[in-house]
């Protein structure tokens, strides 16, 4: 799911891992957590996924997905991350356009644009991605908020905005809980 240049270790926080690890299972129902995600979402009763995330940069990769400023989907979806250590510079850091999530006529057709490409693409399994945003990435960078933050720090972030893991050096690493949903946009009317 990232590309090339990073070892990405996941484990997915179930009710297999409750019976050793209670605490860490404890934060899939955790109420305020709950809260925070169905109030952004604007629903009730969401699937809330929880992972445990280590990122290690282990070479610099032009194909690094996540590595470039792009949209998680075409709506309003919402992550977190409880970082487990410290975030900073050169560990990669979250980094956001703000007000990118809003409404605008140009990202509109970028989507259409983009949308197009995905049809008309022969290869599908190798497509880059959607709402990648290559052309301008250090200008962007430079107008972007970086998430350097302490451990236990909970960092909570609508995706459907720009964004990206920001550059690291070699063999840093970033470890997390990463919390997301991916809630269906039209629940409203089920």
């Amino acid at each position: 799911e990232y590309g090339k240049g990073v070892n990405a270790t996941h484990v997915k926080i179930d009710n297999d891992l409750k019976s050793n690890y209670p605490n860490l299972c404890a934060l899939l129902n955790n109420n305020n957590l709950l809260s925070l995600f169905e109030k952004n979402e604007l629903k009730t009763k969401i699937n809330l996924v929880a992972k445990i995330e280590r990122i290690k940069l282990v070479s610099k990769s032009e194909r690094d997905k996540v590595k470039t400023f792009h949209y998680d989907t075409y709506f309003h979806t919402f992550k977190a991350w409880l970082y487990m250590n410290d975030v900073e510079l050169e560990n990669g850091p979250l980094e956001i356009i703000e007000k990118s999530h809003k409404f605008s006529f140009k990202r509109m057709f970028n989507e259409w644009i983009t949308s197009l490409s995905y049809s008309l693409s022969r290869d599908k399994k190798t497509w880059f991605g959607y709402g990648l945003i290559a052309q301008d990435q250090e200008k962007i960078s430079k107008q972007s908020k970086k998430m350097i933050v302490k451990k236990n720090t909970l960092v909570f972030v609508n995706t459907h905005g720009l964004h990206r893991r920001g550059d690291a050096k070699l063999d840093s690493v970033r470890e997390s809980v990463h919390f997301y949903t991916r809630e269906n946009p039209f629940k409203l009317f089920f």
